[in-house]
């Protein structure tokens, strides 16, 4: 079929995983965070780690910004030599984050590829909108992905609108949809309603991304086609263990993930084994 004549209106897509290797990105920094941390202020390891998963699950989030300053043994030994000390710290981690946030192989130039196609690009994510758009923004995916629907963050003013995030990081084409924190994968209806949002049907619409359980899930529920992105499968790694450590999820959340687990996984229509390239088998 020729490009002006696509098969397929609309891609959606997952982005930690999917796009690019967020389990990395997040292990790393976070390493470097604590160590500089522990280096800096004289602590324990084990005390941060401890510590730090209380801010998470108070502030039901894996990526906060302000976590070092509701650390509290962190703010027992902040003085004036600590409070630059502590900036040097971020500095690092910072540089960590950057340094390995990246595209997986293949990424822009398929999407680059779908767009001059005439697909609109979508994606949807579970992480919260802040850390998603700067992701956007650093991986030069500003204006290739159209819209992104993610997890409202902390901190934005009463009465802001959701699309003033993207701005607020630097982004100027691609538009952040902020969704409520109680929204989660698998989300059939959600996706329904953002294909049709978008001005399509389900069956002209693709949905990619690497959890069986969730991602595939959801898109043969809604009725679209279904990516299994099985390069970005994170089972069995060994970042999994720190990551669980310091988890913000609920008891009841933990209970649903190990249910999602436990059930029989989906048939995806197309499984991506050696990247996301291997999508452009559809137009």
């Amino acid at each position: 079929m020729k490009r002006s004549e696509p098969k397929l209106d609309l891609l959606v897509t997952d982005l930690d995983n999917t796009l690019w290797d967020w389990l990395t990105i997040w292990s790393r920094s976070f390493e470097v965070l604590v160590r500089r941390t522990s280096e800096t202020f004289n602590l324990a390891p084990q005390l941060l780690l401890r510590e730090i998963r209380e801010v998470h699950q108070e502030r039901n989030a894996i990526e906060y910004s302000n976590l070092l300053l509701e650390l509290p043994s962190v703010m027992a030994k902040m003085d004036d030599v600590h409070e630059r000390e502590i900036g040097k710290v971020l500095d690092e981690f910072r540089r960590a984050r950057d340094g390995e946030t990246k595209l997986y192989p293949g990424v822009y130039q398929t999407l680059l590829e779908f767009k001059a196609a005439g697909l609109t690009i979508v994606a949807y994510s579970e992480s919260r909108s802040y850390w998603t758009a700067r992701r956007v923004l650093h991986t030069g995916l500003d204006g290739v992905v159209d819209h992104v629907y993610c997890t409202r963050d902390h901190g934005w003013p009463e009465g802001e609108k959701s699309v003033d995030v993207g701005p607020r990081v630097g982004l100027k084409a691609t538009k952040i949809h902020e969704l409520d924190e109680s929204i989660r994968k698998p989300n059939p209806r959600l996706l329904v309603e953002i294909v049709e949002r978008h001005g399509t049907d389900l069956l002209r619409a693709v949905y990619v991304g690497d959890s069986l359980q969730k991602d595939v899930a959801m898109a043969r529920d809604a009725g679209c086609i279904a990516a299994y992105a099985r390069y970005g499968s994170t089972a069995g790694r060994e970042e999994l263990g720190l990551l669980d450590s310091v988890s913000h999820w609920s008891g009841a959340v933990e209970a649903r993930e190990q249910e999602l687990r436990r059930q029989k996984p989906p048939n995806p229509d197309i499984v991506l084994a050696g990247g996301f390239d291997e999508l452009l088998a559809l137009i």
